[in-house]
C-alpha cells in the first residue's frame, strides 16, 4: 500500500511530474504560473537531538558563526506561510512536507497543519519522534497524514549514542506505538513511514535491523544512506543481500514499496552523487524547482540537499510567485548540475532519477528536431549484389566454431567517444576484454542484423534490409571497434549496459527515402550493438567469416586497454559542454 502523499522515487509519480516540466519548457510563456506539485518548508533549523551525521546549524561547527544564529533563530513566520499559501493554492498545491531541524519544535506548527487543511491540501513531516504523545495527536486531529519517522538503530545503546540523548530510544518507539494505536483502533486517516539513516556510526545488520523496526507496524519504511558514510558502508552491498532482504519481504508478505525500491537501489555506488559516467554525459540543468517549492526563513532553494548543504537561496519567499518563478528559471538555465559542489557531492536517488529522465527526454526531442528535415536517399539496390549477399550467407552458415564467447561493437557513430564507452565497460565488466578494431563495418552490419525473412529470395520483404545498409553506408565511416568479453559475462549485463550507454547519448534517428517511392521508414540507431543470446552463434560466424575474429581467442588479452580509455573526470567535465554540443550525426 502506498501513501497518499506521493514520492518522485516511483517512476508513475516521475513521469507525471517529468511530463508538466516537458510542457512547461514546451510553452515558455505559461512558465510563469507554473503549477506546483509540492512545498517542502524548513518551519524551523532546531533540533533537540544531536545525531552524529547531522549537517545542521546547530552541530556543525564549519560554518560562519553569523549564519549558524541566523538560522536557529529564524523559525518560519506565520504570517508569511499564510500569505503564501493562498498564492500556493492558485497554483494547484496538494501537498505540503514541514521539516527541519525537528519541526515539532515550532510552537505554532498545530496551526501550520490546520490551514493546509482548510485548503485542501495534504501534509507530512519528517520528526525524530520525541516530542509528546499530546503533540502528535493534536496535528494528526488538525489533518496531519503522514508521519515520517527516524529511528537509525534498534539497538538502545546505539539509537542513543548516534542521537546523543539518554532516554530517546523509548520516547520514539513510544512514539510509534501511539500512531500505530491512533491508526488501528481509533481509526485515523494517517500513514506511517520509518526512515532510517545508515551510517558508520551505526553498524546493525541490516536485515535484523528491518526485522526489528518492521515488529513496531509502519505502513512502510525508508532505508536512507548518509550520503558522507556512503564510502564506508558500499562494501557490504552484495547483490545477494539484497536478494535475501527481498525474499524476507516476500516470505514474510510485507508490502512495503518504498522499503523493496530502497532496498533496490541503497547498496548502488552511484546512488548518490553525480561524479558517474552517466551524471556527467546526461546531466545538464536541474528541474526539480520549476514545480516545486523548498523554502525556510530566509529563502527559496533547488532542492532540500542544497539547503542542507549551505547553498545560497535562489529566491526570496517574500516576493511574488512570478517573481520567484523568475529567479528560479534563471538559476535553472544558468546552473550546471554536473559543475555544483553540492550537486556533484550530494544530489540525493530520486532527485537525480528524476533528472536524468526529464534531461533524457529533452535530449531525444532536441535529436528529433535536429534532424526532422534530414533525409537519406537509398540507392536501388542491383539484382547482382543480392545474388553475391545471398551466396555470402549460405558460406557464414557453414562456418564451424570451436569457442563461443560474448562481445560488444561501438558502432561507427560512437567512435567520438570510444574511450569514454571502453572505460565504462571495463568498469561494469570483471576480467580482461580484447579490443580489435573493424574496418568493413558496414558488410558485417548488413549481416548481422539480417533476419531470416529478410534474406530469403522467396520474400519480398528482403529488399528492405538491402535498403537500410545502403541508406547506412552513406553517413557510416566503415569503422568500427570490437570488444571480446570474458566467457562468463552474461548477456543480459551486455544488454543493460547496451541501455546505459543509449541514455547518455540518446538515440539517432534516420529517415530513409525508399527507391522508386515517396514512402518514408524511420530507422532509430544505438552506438554499441550487442548480440541476443539466440542470435550469438550466428553473430560470431559472420566475424569468424569475415576473419575479425580467429575461431579461437587469443591469449595475449588486453588487461588495462593501454589505449587510455580511463578518462581524468575533471577533464572530462570542463570538456562536457562542448562535448553536448557536438553534432550525433554526419549530415548528408
Amino acid at each position: 500500500m502506498r501513501s497518499k502523499f506521493p514520492d518522485l522515487i516511483f517512476q508513475d509519480v516521475l513521469e507525471s511530474r517529468g511530463e508538466k516540466i516537458l510542457n512547461l519548457l514546451d510553452n515558455p510563456d505559461a512558465m510563469e504560473n507554473a503549477p506546483l506539485d509540492r512545498v517542502t518548508l524548513f518551519i524551523t533549523h532546531r533540533c533537540n537531538l544531536h545525531c552524529k551525521y547531522c549537517n545542521g546549524p546547530h552541530k556543525n561547527e564549519k560554518i560562519p558563526k553569523e549564519t549558524k544564529i541566523k538560522m536557529l533563530l529564524s523559525d518560519f513566520p506565520l504570517s508569511l506561510y499564510k500569505k503564501l499559501i493562498k498564492e500556493w493554492v492558485k497554483q494547484g498545491l496538494k501537498y505540503i512536507h514541514f521539516t527541519g531541524g525537528e519541526p515539532t519544535l515550532h510552537p505554532q506548527l498545530p496551526e501550520f497543519v490546520r490551514i493546509a487543511k482548510e485548503n485542501g491540501i495534504l501534509t507530512s513531516i519528517a520528526t525524530n519522534g520525541t516530542t509528546s504523545v499530546e503533540l502528535f495527536r493534536k496535528l494528526v486531529e488538525n489533518g496531519l497524514y503522514e508521519f515520517q519517522i527516524s529511528v537509525d538503530s534498534f539497538n538502545p545503546y546505539i539509537y542513543e549514542s548516534i542521537t546523543g540523548v539518554k532516554g530517546s530510544y523509548d520516547v520514539v518507539k513510544r512514539t510509534i506505538k501511539e500512531l500505530v494505536k491512533m491508526r488501528d483502533e481509533e481509526g485515523k486517516d494517517i500513514f506511517i513511514i520509518i526512515n532510517s539513516v545508515s551510517s558508520e556510526f551505526n553498524p546493525d545488520n541490516i536485515k535484523k535491523s528491518i526485522t526489528q523496526l518492521v515488529e513496531l507496524k509502519p505502513d512502510d519504511m525508508k532505508i536512507l544512506l548518509n550520503a558522507g558514510s556512503k564510502d564506508k558502508i558500499y562494501e557490504n552491498g552484495k547483490r545477494a543481500f539484497i536478494n535475501e532482504i527481498l525474499h524476507y519481504l516476500k516470505d514474510k508478505k510485507i508490502n512495503m514499496e518504498l522499503l523493496k525500491d530502497k532496498i533496490l537501489h541503497f547498496f548502488r555506488k552511484n546512488s548518490y552523487g553525480l561524479m558517474d559516467d552517466e551524471s556527467n554525459y546526461v546531466m545538464d540543468k536541474c528541474y526539480l524547482p520549476l514545480t516545486e517549492r523548498t523554502l525556510d526563513a530566509n529563502g527559496i532553494y533547488p532542492c532540500s540537499i542544497y539547503l542542507r548543504n549551505y547553498g545560497d537561496p535562489i529566491a526570496s519567499p517574500k516576493d511574488s510567485f512570478v517573481k520567484q518563478q523568475k529567479d528560479i528559471m534563471r538559476w535553472v538555465d544558468s546552473n550546471k548540475c554536473p559543475f555544483d559542489d553540492i550537486c556533484e557531492k550530494h544530489c540525493t536517488y530520486c532527485t537525480k532519477k528524476f533528472n536524468l529522465h526529464v534531461n533524457k527526454k529533452l535530449r531525444e526531442k532536441e535529436i528529433e528536431k535536429e534532424f526532422d528535415g534530414i533525409i537519406i536517399k537509398a540507392d536501388k539496390i542491383e539484382k547482382t549484389k543480392k545474388e553475391e549477399a545471398y551466396k555470402t550467407l549460405k558460406k557464414i552458415k557453414n562456418v564451424k566454431l570451436n569457442h563461443i564467447f560474448p562481445y560488444m561493437i561501438i558502432k561507427p557513430e560512437a567512435q567520438e567517444y570510444k574511450d569514454e564507452i571502453l572505460s565504462y565497460i571495463r568498469d561494469e565488466i570483471y576480467g580482461d576484454i580484447e579490443v580489435l578494431e573493424i574496418h568493413n563495418w558496414n558488410t558485417i552490419a548488413f549481416f548481422l542484423y539480417a533476419k531470416n525473412y529478410e534474406l530469403n529470395e522467396k520474400i519480398k520483404r528482403n529488399e528492405l534490409r538491402f535498403i537500410i545498409n545502403n541508406a547506412h553506408s552513406k553517413i557510416d565511416d566503415n569503422h568500427a571497434t570490437l570488444i571480446i568479453l570474458p566467457e562468463e559475462v552474461p548477456l543480459e549485463k551486455l544488454k543493460r549496459i547496451k541501455l546505459e550507454v543509449r541514455n547518455w547519448f540518446g538515440l539517432k534517428t534516420l529517415k530513409v527515402l525508399l527507391p522508386d517511392s515517396n514512402d518514408i521508414i524511420k530507422i532509430i540507431r544505438n552506438y554499441v550493438h550487442s548480440p541476443d543470446s539466440e542470435k550469438l552463434f550466428y553473430d560470431l560466424q559472420i566475424l569468424s567469416y569475415f576473419k575479425i575474429v580467429k575461431n579461437r581467442r587469443k591469449k595475449n588479452m588486453i588487461s588495462n586497454l593501454n589505449i587510455n580509455t580511463k578518462l581524468n573526470v575533471n577533464k572530462f567535465k570542463v570538456q562536457l559542454v562542448t562535448l553536448k554540443k557536438k553534432a550525433l550525426f554526419i549530415k548528408s
